[in-house]
């Protein structure tokens, strides 16, 4: 992948289950692409457990302040020009409902934008039958 498409910083749960994540994410955006968002984007990541939870601050403020600091430590060295959050469902790091994450994803959204000011793109990931399957559930740009 190459600069030269723009960087986007990923920021999705640690869980083992979803190590194709990223391999899913530039499949669909083969089939999707954004303004400073393609298949070819360089995609630096930042996972960790609920990545949702501790973004609106449900862990406590302390891990939302360390992920902000890890974010735009990315964006000062890796230039970065666009986000992608990904939360999922049943997750251990933020147990909460399917329709809770997808709320957070809308939110996650706009807090990243605000505080960045960077376009946003915030996917689902949700079991379906046996398979993990990305769901577009918010975007700004």
């Amino acid at each position: 992948m190459s600069h030269d498409n723009g960087v986007a910083i990923v920021i999705s749960c640690s869980d083992g289950r979803l190590e194709d994540t990223i391999a899913r994410l530039r499949e669909l955006l083969k089939q999707k692409s954004y303004p400073s968002l393609n298949s070819e984007t360089a995609l630096y990541r930042i996972q960790v457990p609920g990545p949702d939870g501790i973004l609106l601050g449900m862990r406590g403020e302390d891990h939302k302040k360390v992920l902000l600091d890890d974010i735009a430590l990315l964006i000062e060295k890796a230039n970065a020009t666009s986000f992608v959050f990904i939360p999922h469902c049943e997750c251990a790091g933020c147990q909460v409902s399917d329709e809770a994450h997808a709320d957070n994803c809308v939110q996650a959204v706009d807090i990243l934008n605000q505080e960045f000011s960077l376009p946003v793109v915030s996917l689902l990931d949700k079991k379906v039958g046996d398979v993990w399957q990305l769901e577009v559930i918010a975007e700004k740009f």
